[in-house]
């Protein structure tokens, strides 16, 4: 089938990082988005592009220094898109079915050069796009939103002509290459070095692959960054194994690990200037392996492997972040936060190094309109949820109906 593809640029008009004030600026702009490509008869993606004036800084010390807020408004943001999809009659939680893939990625609207395509685009590790990496990812946008004020009118001004001056260049897809930070910034107002990490951990099971997933996987790849020039880069990302989900309710419609990580690949990869036929291709090109423990493991490098991404079969609750010293950031909810002080233990135990934990913030909706709590907006995007829905419209029943998982 078909997959039709749409833009929504927001410019930096958001005075605050909370639900409420994304509501302000951005809600309109995004149920009309929404309401438009929802009749759309194929699979739909909807990258949402929002510029961020945070990024126009000169300088920021290190991707440390940027998570807790990006991280804030990236969760807020898949906030106010679930908002508006149930408003519109949509789940929101996930892609399944006629539901709208959403995407959210942050831009740099200051960092862009308006008269020449370079062959090799570069950028900050992680989902933070300049106008030109942006209009190098997709070639024929179905659509394209942005709000309907003057700031609105301009970004959509700016890109359409970025987009002109790369697609009339003719030239190929670029190459990926990454943004070295000057060491000599790389420290706090006190003058303390700040912690950066070029290897981090996340895991989870990603089935049926939701925004509480989308957020935990964008907001990890913010904290990802190099730490010198001669360094690498490395994302691992755990994905439960199936026999360990196999108690799980609705285990009947589990998506088989094949499944599962290609769902995620396919989702980090958008967080970088990647066409859809370059990530399809990377995916296609992964190269796979089993360790002796029988571990599935499914990697991807770029730019002579100076970043890495690799997928590894979560056979019990820790994974190999227990046993490779190399990783030292590791990214969960409050939900694994209970898991994260199981593998500190652990690493401890083994005379390892410890990891600075980096807990998201939790999906929440506008108070306002009287959404549903915390705990109860959790529950509705869970993987167990989407599950319990598509086997009620199939008329399937779960030998274990009490248990679920995110």
């Amino acid at each position: 089938m078909s997959k039709s593809t749409s833009l929504l640029l927001l410019p930096a008009t958001v005075t605050g990082l909370t639900v409420e004030s994304l509501c302000i600026a951005y809600e309109a702009a995004v149920t009309a988005a929404i309401s438009s490509i929802k009749m759309c008869p194929f699979e739909t993606e909807l990258l949402v592009a929002i510029d961020w004036n945070f990024l126009y800084r000169p300088v920021y010390s290190s991707n440390t220094e940027l998570f807790e807020n990006a991280q804030k408004l990236v969760g807020c943001a898949y906030s106010l898109i679930y908002k508006v999809s149930v408003k519109l009659g949509l789940d929101g939680g996930s892609a399944d079915g006629n539901e709208i893939d959403f995407r959210i990625v942050l831009m740099n609207c200051n960092e862009t050069s308006l008269h020449c395509h370079p062959q090799t685009l570069k950028w900050p590790l992680g989902p933070i796009f300049s106008l030109e990496s942006l209009a190098a990812t997709q070639y024929s946008w179905n659509s394209i939103f942005s709000t309907e004020d003057q700031d609105g009118k301009t970004l959509l001004e700016q890109y359409r002509h970025v987009e002109s001056l790369i697609h009339a260049s003719s030239q190929p897809e670029p190459r990926i290459s990454v943004i070295q930070k000057d060491a000599r910034h790389d420290s706090d107002a006190n003058g303390q070095q700040l912690k950066k990490h070029a290897s981090i951990a996340v895991g989870g099971s990603f089935d049926h692959l939701h925004i509480g997933h989308k957020y935990l996987l964008t907001a990890t790849f913010l904290l990802l960054q190099l730490s010198d020039a001669s360094s690498y880069a490395k994302l691992t990302i755990g994905i439960t194994g199936d026999k360990l989900l196999a108690n799980k309710s609705y285990s009947e419609l589990i998506q088989s690990w094949e499944e599962r990580y290609e769902g995620v690949l396919d989702f980090v990869l958008s967080l970088l200037p990647l066409s859809h036929t370059a990530r399809r291709n990377a995916i296609m090109a992964a190269e796979k392996t089993d360790t002796d423990a029988r571990r599935r493991i499914v990697s991807i490098s770029f730019h002579d492997k100076q970043l890495s991404i690799e997928c590894v079969e979560l056979q019990d609750s820790s994974g190999p972040v227990v046993t490779n010293e190399s990783i030292t950031a590791l990214v969960l909810t409050s939900e694994t936060r209970s898991g994260g002080i199981e593998i500190m233990r652990k690493r401890a135990e083994k005379g390892l190094q410890p990891l600075k934990i980096h807990e998201i913030d939790v999906l929440e909706t506008h108070e306002a309109d009287r959404g549903p709590s915390t705990e109860e907006f959790a529950h509705k995007i869970s993987s167990s949820r989407i599950r319990k829905r598509l086997a009620e419209s199939s008329g399937l029943r779960s030998v274990n109906p009490a248990s679920s998982e995110p």
